[in-house]
């Protein structure tokens, strides 16, 4: 069809999330400019935007390297029980933040545990605060923040409901409550979490107000300083004393941001320096 209308040499750049099905089609792209002689790179002509970037490093903050098992998130009433154990570890391999998951599943499960966990938290006085918990998706990291957010505001009556339930549970070992029970260290390195996402949050709501009107020199800005704030926040959690989940997270996200900032970099050479 392109090649019908003369615009297989007009081709320029491609924006779409990182999905394999979008891979899969640049490519398909490139494979058909190369059988008429034309060059296309799937690599450089395939840019994502940056509410994307922001989200895939999101995701890599906050679950390091188990950002897949976070994608896997599904609820497991249908599963046999040795399929929910298998998820249940795999979550517990994705640190404080998958263990409390695991807690917040339980929890929403039934809605007999709702009822029961929303009364233990009535208890708390907690004004202005929600009192359900939230879960997050597998696709969208403010959903994992906005869920982790809450529960730091209801760990009093969470770690409470927990305490007692883990005394009168019948699971087997494996599923026990006991090993999904966050301690003050655990609810300090997801406080952490929190605010070290501050400014992608900050720069999300940015660039959201300015819609289509968003420009190239407001997204440039926002690489630099992020890029600044997770090797700042890298150098600060490496010494002594410091989480392990806090650096690992932090290395991931650095990771994930600066390849899209090397590919960002590229595009904005040759669309204004014709490199």
């Amino acid at each position: 069809m392109a090649a019908d209308f003369g615009i297989t040499r007009k081709l320029g750049y491609f924006t779409t999330d990182s999905s394999a099905v979008n891979d899969s089609a640049v490519q398909y792209i490139a494979r058909k400019c190369a059988n008429i002689g034309v060059r296309f790179d799937p690599v450089q002509r395939h840019i994502r935007c940056f509410a994307h970037i922001v989200s895939e490093v999101g995701k890599a903050m906050l679950w390091g390297d188990y950002s897949v098992v976070a994608a896997n998130d599904h609820l497991d009433n249908d599963l046999d029980p040795e399929a929910r154990i298998r998820l249940l570890q795999d979550w517990r391999k994705a640190g404080p933040l998958g263990r409390l998951h695991n807690c917040i599943r339980f929890i929403l499960k039934s809605p007999q545990r709702r009822e029961q966990f929303e009364e233990k938290a009535r208890t708390h006085s907690l004004e202005g605060v929600a009192l359900d918990l939230l879960i997050g998706a597998n696709t969208c990291w403010t959903a994992d923040l906005a869920a982790l957010t809450r529960a730091i505001l209801l760990r009093d009556p969470l770690d409470e409901y927990l305490a007692a339930e883990m005394s009168r549970e019948n699971e087997r070992e494996e599923a026990s409550l006991a090993l999904d029970l966050l301690s003050p260290t655990d609810w300090g390195v997801l406080k952490s979490m929190v605010k070290l996402l501050d400014p992608f949050k900050k720069w999300m709501l940015l660039l959201q107000k300015k819609g289509a009107a968003a420009r190239l020199t407001d997204v440039v800005p926002a690489y630099e300083e992020l890029l600044s704030h997770v090797d700042t926040q890298m150098g600060r959690h490496s010494g002594p004393g410091w989480p392990a989940e806090i650096l690992n997270s932090l290395k991931t996200a650095s990771t994930v941001l600066s390849k899209y900032v090397c590919s960002a970099l590229l595009f904005f050479s040759i669309l204004y320096l014709g490199y």
